[in-house]
This record gives structure tokens, C-alpha cells and sequence, in this order.
């Protein structure tokens, strides 16, 4: 069986693509980078087949190794250090048999200035395949995708662009969605719901689960091995929009209001109008959220648009969203934050 070296699985998507992967196969050979001991003690309660290795995304000589011994590396952590992919390639390239590389990107590629009003652009992974990979200089992701486009040449390489990602994980260590604190924190703020501007703003909403399918899937192809997997799947063109259904952000604030009342977390209906920097100002970050600019690109997504559809996914993978939508798995993932957050207070 094929050694899988994973880095983020801690994560929100981490841990439910371990989960997939190992409810599917539980014979799979997968060791994992964790920052620390505790942290990987805690994971392997949850799924105590996975292998372990003690380093963080700054220990490149770790990753390289690791990635050399693997036949297949998967990459959930945020894309914010191009010296993480590069440690990668030089591991996979450097095996005696061609490898592959499943990498995480996100769909602020497509995102342009927040500003609450509707877009009519609907981005398609298949359609404007050349438009997306000729997105400007310095836009969100540009750099990293076109680095691991680079590698092309000596792995297979394919690209997963998550939309809104909502729903519970199987993670033990982040089960609720990324999003969610800056939400919740920005809804205290100000005592109410909230929008920018009109909060017309659509966005494309994916189910974490459904999500993780899609590494799923393309982990199945990769045991093909070197030359029995599918071409088609992998490459310069193999981008993935993870997404699902589609809604306004003023359309999403409606379902949150009632559960963030129910939970005293606001106590009044209102969903009241701000400017684009007063989630920003508002918000109050949690201890552990030393990133402010995380923060900031977090609560930028209050406003843009960001429609995309999956269609390489359901065309090339038989991908077809099976989990809750937002309206039924909103609940859950508030009772979970809340039970999570008064636990750690």
C-alpha cells in the first residue's frame, strides 16, 4: 500500500479528509505532521491509525524527507508559505517513481473588492480554466497555484479550491469552521446580525464532509500508481472548486440571527448594515488568532462575491454533495463552537 504523508490534519478540511480516507480504507499508510507531541497524542485518540511526525510548517527538512518517503502528499494547511510546497517537490521529485501532490488553495482567487452588492460572474473550473490560471499578480493563491503548476513536469500535481466551507469535521482539534469566531465575534460587537453594505453579495457554500470527498477521490486514483491512474484528473489544468449551493450573505445572516438570539449570543433580530472595515474594528479575536491579517481575510469574505460551480469535480470525479446544507447544519456548528469555547474559558 501506498505511504500518504498529510500536512494540516489538524485542520477543519484535515481532519475530515483523514476521516474519509480511512472510512474507505482503513489499511491506508498515513503519517501526519503535528506541531506538537500533545497535539498529536490528542489526534490519534480520534483516529489512532495515523502515524505521526513532530514538526511545524517552518521545519522543511521534515517535510522533504517525509514527502520523499511518500508516494502521495496532501496539503490541507494554509498556502501562506511557498517554502512548504517547494520542500514537497523536492521530496516527491527526487523518488524513484512518479508521485503525487493534492494541494489546497481557496477560492479568494476569484474575489474582488468587498463592497456587499451582487456580481453576475459565475466562475466555472472547467470554462475559465485559462482565466483562473492567469489571474492578476499578487491576487490571493495566484502565486502558490502557479508553483505547484510548475511541478507538473515531474509529479502529479492537482489543486482543491474550497468556497465557504461550512459544517462539523470529524477533527478533534477544529470540528467547527474557519469562519465562524469572526461571525460570532462581529455579532456581539454590534448586537445584532449583519451584512455589508446591502449584503447582496453571493457566495458559494460547501459542506466540509462533501468537501473532503473530493481529496477521497482523487487519493483513489492516485493508488492506481504511476502507470495505471487517470491523466485526466491530474496537471497544469487539474483545478477543483469545492463548492455546493449558493446564497446571498444577507440571505446567510438570516439563518444565523435566530440561533446566535436563541444562544445569547445577540439579543435582538436586527441585521444592521456596515461599512466594509467595521467587522475588522469590531471583532474581537480570539487568544489564539496571532495572524491579524488572517483575521482581516476572514471577515473580507463578509463582502465579496464568490460563485463558482465544481464542475470538474462532478464531471472528472462523480462528485455529487450529499451532506446538510447551510439552513440544517448552521445549528450544530454553533452548538459546537459555544460548547468548545465555554470548555476552554
Amino acid at each position: 500500500m501506498a505511504n500518504i504523508f498529510f500536512i494540516g490534519a489538524t485542520g477543519h478540511i484535515g481532519g475530515a479528509v483523514i476521516d474519509g480516507l480511512l472510512s474507505k480504507n482503513s489499511n491506508l499508510s498515513i503519517t501526519a505532521l503535528f506541531r506538537s507531541p500533545d497535539k498529536a497524542m490528542r489526534y490519534q485518540e480520534r483516529f489512532p491509525a495515523v502515524k505521526t511526525v513532530i514538526g511545524d510548517l517552518e521545519d522543511l527538512y521534515t517535510i522533504e524527507e517525509q514527502s520523499r518517503a511518500a508516494a502521495i502528499v496532501i496539503n490541507t494547511a494554509p498556502d501562506l508559505y511557498m517554502r512548504v510546497t517547494d520542500a514537497v517537490a523536492r521530496g516527491l521529485s527526487s523518488r524513484p517513481t512518479r508521485g503525487f501532490y493534492i494541494h489546497t488553495a481557496g477560492a479568494a482567487l476569484i474575489w474582488e473588492q468587498p463592497c456587499g452588492e451582487s456580481s453576475p460572474m459565475i466562475w466555472d473550473d472547467i470554462a475559465d480554466i485559462d482565466a483562473i490560471k492567469n489571474r492578476p499578480e499578487g491576487t490571493t493563491h495566484k502565486d502558490t497555484d502557479s508553483r505547484v503548476r510548475s511541478y507538473a513536469s515531474t509529479m502529479n500535481v492537482a489543486i482543491i479550491s474550497p468556497a465557504y466551507v461550512h459544517g462539523l469535521s470529524p477533527s478533534p482539534n477544529h470540528p467547527t469552521f474557519l469562519t465562524l469566531p469572526d461571525v460570532v465575534s462581529t455579532m456581539r460587537a454590534f448586537d445584532s446580525g449583519f451584512v455589508i453594505g446591502k449584503g447582496a453579495n453571493r457566495e458559494t457554500f460547501v459542506h466540509v464532509v462533501d468537501l473532503a470527498r473530493m481529496y477521497v477521490a482523487l487519493v483513489d486514483d492516485a493508488l492506481c500508481g504511476p502507470d495505471e491512474y487517470d491523466p485526466r484528473l491530474w496537471g497544469v489544468d487539474a483545478y477543483y472548486f469545492g463548492g455546493d449551493i449558493e446564497m446571498s450573505f444577507r440571505d446567510f445572516m438570516e439563518l444565523f440571527v435566530p440561533l446566535a438570539k436563541e444562544s445569547g449570543i445577540i439579543t435582538t433580530d436586527e441585521i444592521k448594515s456596515l461599512a466594509v472595515g467595521d467587522p475588522t474594528e469590531a471583532a474581537q479575536y480570539r487568544n489564539d488568532r496571532d495572524i491579524h491579517e488572517w483575521s482581516d481575510h476572514i471577515i473580507t469574505m463578509f463582502g465579496i462575491n464568490m460563485r463558482c460551480q465544481s464542475a470538474r469535480a462532478r464531471e472528472l470525479l462523480g462528485y455529487e454533495p450529499k451532506e446538510k446544507n447551510v439552513a440544517k447544519s448552521l445549528s450544530e456548528s454553533l452548538d459546537a463552537f459555544l460548547k468548545g469555547a465555554a470548555s476552554s474559558g
